[in-house]
């Protein structure tokens, strides 16, 4: 009875031995894959990208004799090394990850388990990925870093149908495969965004890149020598990816690189002026994006002041029916450095207003007044009529401006306390 238990423990032994040498299973027994970083066209391999990721994520990574540590986002994460080792179990198989170079993976299993292959690359594949932020150097090559801009949706301050139709166009286009494919057309969106500057045009970009989960590709043409030369950059630009052209009214070499974006991709131009001859042909969607209104002031307070509603929003909205006209980045600042007090940075954005020249001259001279105000009984015309309740309204404006932007300390304080209630 115990000689069987002591064959059977040195059986069991034996058994977990032979397992322990599985991963020094002769070269001819195993299969090797390699993975490059670069496919044929010289994009990023979309698979060595998902695979390091899950190599970084094996907790069998931290036993590796050689591995490197980092820190993005406030997170610490691991790679191996060039040369090393990470052993990973699938199925019941042993394989084994292995840093060939800077340019490419190995991937080695029993030559028995080589059918589990598909199933396993499927299980590396949906790892979760951060999204990248690429910008192009004059060397011709893209440097990333993580892409954490924190625009969405739903903080844009912009026209609500505007945004509205803008995501509903995103979503559409990225269930659309079948469709595009249907039709023989790349599977490809392109968007003009138009405005002065601080209107918003980059934190719409983000928010789209957010909305997708894509890579932002932030093109730089000033990099770039040509039109041939920003047209190898937009070809090494991986798939699910916005590529971000800003001021490409500016860029002498035409827009005719951007027939080399490939599929599952989403090009964004920017320009300072309304240009909607400029992408005709070339872009899908023109989106002109206006300096701020009442509407997205209040939206802006909402989300940088905490406030749905304040006594003096009427004076603000009373100027912008004035013809007040202002930035949404002008707004943003001062409702950053004013974040303490509502109060004081509603103030900063009526002063702001107050400064400006609103609207043109509201009375011409006597002798054109003749000729443009009053039709031939001498009656005032509409227009005129409207000119002088518009002028009206901003006599009284300016009268209750000077009341509460000329406050004392006193009033600060109610201020504040009014902000605290």
């Amino acid at each position: 009875m115990i000689t069987t238990a002591v064959y059977a423990t040195a059986a069991l032994l034996l058994l977990r031995f032979i397992l322990s040498l599985r991963f020094l299973l002769p070269a001819a027994r195993r299969r090797r894959y390699k993975i490059p970083r670069q496919n044929e066209y010289m994009q990023e391999n979309p698979l060595y990208r998902k695979a390091m990721a899950y190599i970084s994520s094996l907790a069998s990574l931290e036993d590796s004799q050689n591995a490197n540590i980092f820190s993005a986002g406030g997170r610490l994460y691991l790679r191996p090394e060039k040369g090393s080792s990470v052993h990973d179990w699938f199925l019941g198989a042993p394989l084994t990850w292995t840093v060939d170079s800077d340019q490419a993976l190995i991937l080695t299993l029993p030559a028995q388990h080589r059918r589990i292959l598909r199933a396993y690359l499927g299980q590396v594949e949906s790892t979760p990925d951060e999204p990248r932020l690429y910008a192009n150097s004059a060397a011709g090559c893209w440097a990333w870093s993580p892409f954490s801009h924190p625009a969405t949706f739903d903080s844009l301050a912009i026209d609500v149908e505007l945004k509205n139709r803008l995501k509903a166009d995103l979503e559409s286009f990225a269930k659309g495969k079948a469709f595009y494919r249907r039709l023989g057309k790349v599977w490809k969106r392109s968007y003009l965004l138009s405005g002065a500057p601080g209107t918003g045009k980059s934190s719409v970009a983000a928010a789209m890149a957010n909305l997708l989960r894509y890579d932002v590709y932030d093109l730089d043409l000033g990099q770039v020598g040509d039109a041939a030369a920003a047209r190898a950059m937009v070809l090494s630009a991986s798939p699910r990816s916005v590529i971000l052209v800003e001021d490409v009214d500016r860029f002498d070499g035409g827009l005719g690189f951007l027939d080399a974006v490939g599929e599952e991709r989403v090009v964004v131009l920017t320009t300072r002026e309304k240009k909607e001859e400029m992408g005709r042909g070339r872009v899908d969607v023109v989106v002109h994006l206006p300096l701020c209104d009442f509407a997205g002031f209040k939206a802006m307070a909402g989300s940088y002041l905490g406030i749905k509603d304040h006594k003096l929003y009427s004076q603000v909205e009373e100027m912008f029916r004035a013809g007040a006209a202002i930035s949404h980045g002008e707004i943003g600042e001062m409702m950053i450095a004013g974040r303490g007090s509502p109060s004081r940075a509603i103030r900063t954005v009526i002063g702001a207003l107050q400064r400006q020249n609103v609207g043109p001259p509201i009375f011409t001279p006597v002798e054109e007044r003749d000729l443009q105000s009053c039709d031939k009984s001498g009656a005032l015309k509409e227009g005129a009529l409207k000119d002088i309740r518009k002028f009206y309204s901003l006599l009284k404006l300016r009268g209750a401006i000077r009341k509460d932007v000329t406050h004392s300390p006193a009033d600060s304080e109610k201020d504040r306390s009014s902000d605290r209630s």
